[in-house]
């Protein structure tokens, strides 16, 4: 089991590399991306932010719009 400290700084590392898979993929800000592919504009920024986590599904959503490694963005391979 993993400590909640040690989770939410994954968290925070997980969704640095979501924003900068974003703008290397060629969208200068959240709105861009939101806007292309009919995301929630809030969620992601919370996502994006660190101050929502999100599965594996969104991940995978997230890792295929953005041309980047699930494995990048995937929180839950913490908790086995």
């Amino acid at each position: 089991m993993v400590d909640k400290p040690a989770m939410k700084l994954e968290r925070q590392r997980i969704a640095k590399r979501l924003r900068q898979g974003r703008i290397n993929a060629g969208f200068p800000t959240a709105n861009h991306a939101s806007l292309k592919f009919g995301w929630g504009m809030k969620t992601y920024v919370q996502h994006e932010e660190a101050i929502k986590s999100f599965d594996y599904d969104t991940a995978l959503l997230y890792s295929k719009a953005f041309n980047i490694d699930i494995d990048l963005l995937n929180i839950n391979k913490l908790k086995k």
